[in-house]
């Protein structure tokens, strides 16, 4: 037989136009052969030989367009006429593609068995199921499963487990669950692997109480079956993982491994560290890496997690130090621990540090990634050195490693803190000339960049929104709040109503950001209708207001000589309660409205009100004043001056 598949080829190669790739076709099926041959302790039967070679052959029949669909003519068809009989070396070749990855070739080998009836037992089954397990299909496992159930051999607590893990590793723990729950109604309900796996679903969605119950249970079965199997540790291990950032919890239950007569190994120090760390608990991170460190040896995970800790913490000195110690106890260098240090001195702004750990691995085995060329660029943005981000970004176009769109946002989040817009829009260019795709935050960095450099212009904005809507990127509300944010300088509220309708049009719900922007606009432009307008608005979506809001509607009311809608959005300030009440800006801007109009009974009012809540300063006073002598009540001045404090009187003078 498989002299014939050699027959076969030899002559489509003779035959055909293409001989190059019939050559090729030959070659791969030969090789498929031989690396059986080497891998297996009998020769392979020669229908099985044919049924790999027939799968790569056809793979490369569709590579080089030749191919005519499943019937190409081409491909190797003695498996459909002899089928596939031998059960154990079916398993042995299932076995083999799934160490070497090659997943397609045994689903393939696995279906040519099933159609020609070949009798699979447990372990063929088991070989598929973990397939599917690698490759994160849980709805297939659980076919090939039920497939098993129906017409295969019995399931065995392998084939439970391995569904479970298929389960947990493509985080469907509640699916994970309820197979558990049937495995146990098959009388699997102590067995310490299918447990572990159950605890390991549940530990990685979080549901820390439910794989603490499982844990539990390991423990129970392992003393009861083998004394202590390591699996008990395994699944303590996994249910540590699940309590994220209760450390208090993950170290009580590192305690009671100690207490139990088990021996934690590194996996539990690293799973309570990396509990420490997500609640930035630094200092309970690094007594357990001492603590680690007398009865096991420290891993680069546990030196990893213990410096990811110190970064939050932001003491990057110390985070530095670890990475020292990794090195002297010779563990060698790694990607987490080094992103890590790095990260701390990211959020330390230390940029020279970060820039001296870079460059002092550059020539070293473990080369610098775009990860950690983009956190020393976001340490530079944070300490505001905007050359030195460029002209690390130009490097890594240069020389690499590439970058990603996160190092080009953080080097223009670099450019919009200095108000750097000229040289923001130069990286965004370079990225497009690499091919390299913006972002919302792109675009966002552009616009804020705009605004701290002061150089907004409405061609300019119109550019970057019509280059979002073209690029297919979607602005989101800190996109149309920079754009406002623009429409203050320029005193422009018909833009800024455009873009809040605009933006209220997309679906999108308007934060106290973008009302603060709307109505800041309004007081510059001195357009109180709409003003009012906003500030309904508001209520009706039912948005938390703030006092600035409020001082902005004031403002605009105040220009305008409203002193009667000022007086009353003075009094729903007022009585709005103790998180949002008047302050001595929203006292003046009444007041100033009452002096435009004469009001000298109403500023009395309001600046007696004044006393009680805010602090008068003299622009208060000379509204009152103005009030008076405009409305000819100059006499009663300095009556309103003895009722004033001492304080307050000590402003004037």
């Amino acid at each position: 037989m498989a002299l014939s598949q050699v027959r076969y080829l030899r002559y489509c190669s003779n035959s055909d136009p293409h001989l190059a790739i019939w050559r090729g076709c030959f070659s791969e099926w030969r090789s498929s052969v031989r690396e059986q041959h080497r891998h297996l302790s009998r020769p392979l039967h020669p229908c099985i030989m044919a049924a790999v070679a027939c799968r790569r052959e056809a793979a490369i029949c569709r590579r080089s367009g030749m191919c005519r669909g499943s019937r190409c003519p081409r491909a190797p068809c003695e498996l459909r006429t002899c089928g596939i009989r031998d059960g154990l070396l079916q398993g042995k070749v299932l076995v083999q593609l799934r160490r070497k990855k090659r997943w397609s070739d045994a689903l393939h080998l696995l279906h040519q068995a099933q159609k020609h009836t070949a009798e699979l037992d447990t372990v063929c089954y088991n070989v598929v199921l973990s397939i599917f397990r690698d490759i994160r299909w849980w709805e297939q496992a659980l076919v090939t499963f039920e497939q098993m159930q129906r017409s295969g051999p019995l399931p065995s607590v392998v084939s439970y487990s391995t569904v479970v893990s298929a389960c947990e590793a493509s985080t469907c723990w509640q699916m994970a669950i309820d197979f558990f729950q049937s495995a146990c109604e098959s009388g699997h309900a102590t067995d310490t692997i299918l447990l572990c796996a159950a605890t390991s679903a549940c530990a990685r969605a979080l549901q820390w109480k439910l794989a603490l119950h499982l844990a539990g249970r390991t423990v129970a079965a392992s003393k009861r079956d083998f004394g202590i199997d390591p699996k008990a540790v395994a699944a303590l291990n996994a249910a540590m993982t699940a309590f994220g950032v209760l450390w208090e919890k993950a170290l009580q239950l590192l305690g009671r491994i100690r207490c139990s007569g088990m021996q934690p190994d590194i996996i539990s120090y690293g799973a309570a560290m990396q509990s420490c760390d997500r609640a930035s608990q630094w200092m309970k991170a690094d007594a357990l890496l001492a603590t680690a460190a007398k009865s096991v040896r420290p891993s680069v995970v546990a030196f990893g997690a213990a410096a990811s800790s110190r970064a939050k913490g932001q003491v990057w000195h110390q985070a530095v130090e670890l990475l020292a110690r990794s090195q002297y106890s010779g563990l060698g260098e790694e990607m987490p621990l080094c992103g890590a240090v790095l990260s701390s001195c990211e959020k330390a702004a230390a940029w020279s540090r970060a820039l001296n750990l870079l460059y002092a691995r550059a020539d070293g085995p473990l080369r610098p990634n775009v990860l950690m060329f983009s956190a020393v660029i976001s340490a530079c943005e944070k300490a505001r050195r905007w050359q030195m981000a460029l002209w690390l970004l130009s490097s890594m176009w240069a020389v690499g490693p590439r970058p990603d769109i996160v190092a080009v946002n953080a080097c223009l989040a670099a450019c919009e803190k200095s108000g750097r817009w000229e040289q923001a829009f130069e990286v965004c260019e370079e990225a497009r000339a690499n091919l390299l795709l913006l972002n919302t935050i792109s675009y966002n960095s552009l616009l804020s960049a705009l605004a701290v450099g002061q150089s907004w212009h409405t061609a300019r904005e119109l550019h970057l929104l019509e280059d979002m809507k073209s690029a297919a990127v979607i602005p989101d509300i800190i996109t149309y709040n920079s754009l406002m944010a623009g429409c203050t300088r320029r005193k422009d509220w018909e833009r800024m109503l455009t873009y809040f309708l605009e933006m209220r049009k997309s679906a999108m719900e308007p934060d106290p950001f973008s009302y603060g922007a709307a109505l800041a606009v309004c007081d510059q432009a001195e357009n109180w209708q709409l003003a009012l307008v906003l500030l309904a608005w508001m209520q009706v979506d039912e948005v938390h207001s703030n006092t600035c809001i409020y001082n902005s509607a004031l403002g605009a009311c105040a220009k305008a000589g409203k002193w009667q809608l000022s007086l009353q959005l003075l009094s729903e300030l007022m009585y709005m309660g103790a998180e949002v009440c008047p302050d001595q800006v929203s006292f003046n801007c009444v007041l100033r409205a009452c002096s435009s109009r004469h009001m000298w009974e109403a500023s009395l009012s309001v600046a007696t009100k004044m006393q009680e809540l805010a602090e008068p300063d003299p622009k208060s006073f000379n509204a009152v004043c103005e009030a008076a002598e405009m409305a000819l009540k100059v006499m009663r001045v300095p009556e309103f001056l003895a009722a004033c404090s001492t304080e307050a009187v000590q402003l004037l003078m």
